[in-house]
């Protein structure tokens, strides 16, 4: 497959799509095309063959508009549930790695507000706080970021924003950060759960 800065052809796409089919239960969203790193962005099949919903047509999908209605839903549920199931597996690390008593599930983050860490964990050398999300898009990425960063613009402490869709590598998110025009905290880091977990070990 070429790069995302090469020329593909239908048929590489096709097969990009496939493969995001078998890693995801379903075909990618113009967001997900963009997040995808052996896919061309939603921009080049614009530019290259009249929008995603024309590749669609071309590569043979009978449903070309993933991003409205029912398939929005879906996706948003999945989203959810995903985000849901990677918290319990992080939480599983997290006690077997630190023990159970100095893993805090839902701590408060002050006594002025009611917003909470995911997790909130006791170490030796420093305590940290950890903040999981699953977003089902780009611009949800995006979005929650913004969100996350005024629930702890007050904290001093170490926090993971902790990205737990495994199809998104870490350069995404760095490339995200180095565009935001909103800047994490310095005492923020935006990691995906694989380098959470390498950082953690």
């Amino acid at each position: 497959m070429p790069d995302r800065k090469g020329t593909y052809s239908i048929e590489e796409i096709k097969y990009g799509f496939e493969k995001f089919l078998k890693e995801n239960g379903h075909y990618p969203t113009s967001p997900e095309i963009d997040l995808c790193i052996y896919l061309p962005s939603s921009k080049q099949m614009q530019r290259n063959f009249g929008g995603v919903t024309k590749v669609r047509e071309k590569i043979g999908l009978l449903d070309t508009n993933l991003g409205v209605g029912k398939f929005r839903t879906i996706i948003a549920y999945e989203a959810n549930k995903k985000g849901f199931d990677s918290e319990r597996k992080l939480e599983k690390i997290l006690v077997s790695h630190f023990g159970e008593p100095f893993v805090h599930i839902e701590k408060p983050i002050s006594t002025l507000n009611k917003r909470r860490f995911d997790f909130f964990i006791y170490a030796k050398k420093s305590n940290f706080g950890v903040d999981v999300y699953y977003p089902s898009t780009k611009k949800d990425n995006q979005k929650n970021i913004n969100i996350k960063i005024n629930n702890y613009i007050n904290t001093t402490e170490q926090i993971y924003f902790v990205l737990a869709n495994d199809s998104t590598p870490q350069f995404i998110l760095d490339e995200i950060m180095e565009t935001k025009m909103k800047l994490l905290p310095r005492n923020v880091k935006l990691v995906t759960v694989g380098n959470f977990i390498q950082l953690v070990k």
